[in-house]
């Protein structure tokens, strides 16, 4: 009886480790998305300091291709930190009612299909948390570019 106990023990610190590691992946999912907007900043900020000091406005399309990089990018991270909290909510529902495998453990994966997940990326390039900060980089730099030619 004591073993059948044990198992039990292990099965849930198990369980317990499974949902950490999801956890886990989906702050460094959320951890990158703000890292786009922090290196894009720099980048753009960088070069648009350059532009001025060079006072050519032609150079100001160069900073168009980082900016629509990381935004991709930034896009394509929330779309993964999205599809691994539905990973963990299935993970947590399962194990709620009843219904976890051993097999169910230690299966990192997103349970999505191929499908959905380009519609949560391109539902992620629409998010209230991309397209602003994207956005209003634009209007800058094309600012930039009006103000160096008056």
């Amino acid at each position: 009886m004591k073993k059948n106990t044990e198992i039990s023990l292990d099965i849930n610190q198990s369980v317990q480790f499974h949902i950490n590691i999801l956890q886990g992946i989906i702050q460094r999912m959320s951890t990158n998305c703000v890292s786009c907007k922090a290196w894009c900043l720099t980048l753009v900020s960088v070069q648009l300091t350059l532009i001025l000091n060079n006072n050519n406005p032609n150079y100001t399309f160069i900073t168009i291709l980082p900016t629509f990089l990381f935004f991709v990018l930034d896009a394509y991270y929330l779309s993964l930190e999205k599809n691994f909290r539905k990973s963990y909510d299935v993970f947590v529902r399962k194990f709620h009612n009843g219904l976890l495998n051993t097999s169910d453990l230690y299966v990192i994966d997103v349970v999505t299909p191929r499908k959905h997940r380009m519609k949560t990326f391109l539902q992620s390039l629409r998010s209230i948390s991309v397209w602003p900060f994207y956005l209003t980089l634009l209007v800058l730099i094309l600012s930039v570019r009006l103000l160096i030619l008056h």
